[in-house]
């Protein structure tokens, strides 16, 4: 009997335990790193990243579990500390595919916290990839340029002109020159 006692009492407490947990102010967990992407620009050897968190995304995945209860309220709430959110690449330029960078996000955890939101991937791990080789053109390539002079000292005319293909890097390059 003293057994069964005991046993009820211990087992009245975990309920108690358990029914406090309940509650208390629910937290909403959030990872964080699944709305972060970046893409890249540049070439090869001078990339830079391009980060992008999809807020729609977040504030969706968020929403679709309120209940109909104070849905504006809520709203208001999520939308101070979605203010606060920053992200940045630990390296932001001379990127080459390949390299390695990370993302770190920044926001207001006590603003967070104070509403009931607790993140967690607070940094990703990328891959550089996709920035293109860089294209090296000889802007005085011989074959592609032309140069004529017309006149009579002092009064000469020079003209320098592109007459390769019009696809070519080289046609957008303007020429001029000096005295």
């Amino acid at each position: 009997m003293r057994k069964m006692r005991k046993f009820l009492l211990i087992l009245t407490v975990i309920a108690m335990c358990l029914s406090l947990t309940a509650c208390g102010g629910s937290t909403t967990k959030v990872e964080l790193s699944q709305y972060l992407s970046v893409s890249y620009t540049g070439y090869n050897g001078n990339g830079m990243p391009r980060i992008d968190f999809d807020f729609a995304d977040f504030e969706y995945g968020i929403m679709s579990q309120w209940k109909d209860k104070d849905k504006m309220e809520k709203l208001g709430q999520l939308t101070a500390v979605e203010t606060t959110i920053a992200y940045a690449a630990d390296i932001s330029e001379g990127l080459r595919n390949g390299d390695k960078i990370t993302v770190k996000i920044d926001l207001d955890k006590e603003l967070a916290r104070k509403y009931g939101y607790s993140f967690t991937g607070l940094e990703k791990k990328f891959t550089v990839e996709g920035l293109d080789e860089a294209v090296m053109i000889d802007p005085f390539d011989a074959e592609h340029l032309s140069v004529s002079v017309q006149g009579v000292s002092p009064f000469a005319d020079m003209e320098i002109m592109y007459i390769g293909s019009r696809t070519e890097p080289q046609a957008h390059i303007t020429y001029k020159a000096d005295k």
